[in-house]
């Protein structure tokens, strides 16, 4: 996962419901990544429950981990010990499970980037102090 692009729940619903305000800058962005994104199961359920309304959104979501384009390769039950620990130290925040997925999965790679438009990412830390990496849209 090295150098990989790691996915947030946010741009990905901004990126699959053209409503969102957020869509054009994120479809934008999209075309710039290099390809597959990575997330956790987390982020699917956010997304999938998000958009619940949107079949055809979902639909796609699907196309895409079917087709390898977004790859789900984290194991929260590998990490557990680590993703509660997050969620207890950022429990003011509050982190949310997938946040505290994204930064476990962070924590295990080398120059990764988290794709989010949450403004936590700029607190949270991993284990080792190190800053999150991240691409979001400009102010």
């Amino acid at each position: 996962m090295r150098g990989s692009i790691i996915l947030d729940t946010g741009p990905l619903v901004a990126f699959l419901d053209r409503r969102e305000s957020h869509h054009n800058q994120v479809v934008k962005e999209f075309k710039s990544l290099a390809f597959p994104l990575y997330t956790c199961e987390p982020v699917i359920t956010e997304t999938c429950f998000i958009m619940k309304r949107l079949p055809l959104a979902l639909e796609q979501l699907g196309s895409w981990i079917d087709n390898g384009i977004i790859r789900i390769n984290f194991s929260m039950e590998n990490h557990s010990a680590k993703i509660f620990s997050l969620i207890k130290k950022y429990a003011d925040l509050p982190m949310s499970l997938a946040d505290a997925c994204l930064v476990s999965m962070f924590e295990e790679s080398q120059e990764s980037k988290v794709f989010t438009l949450d403004g936590h990412f700029q607190i949270y830390r991993t284990s080792s102090r190190r800053v999150i990496k991240t691409i979001g849209l400009e102010p």
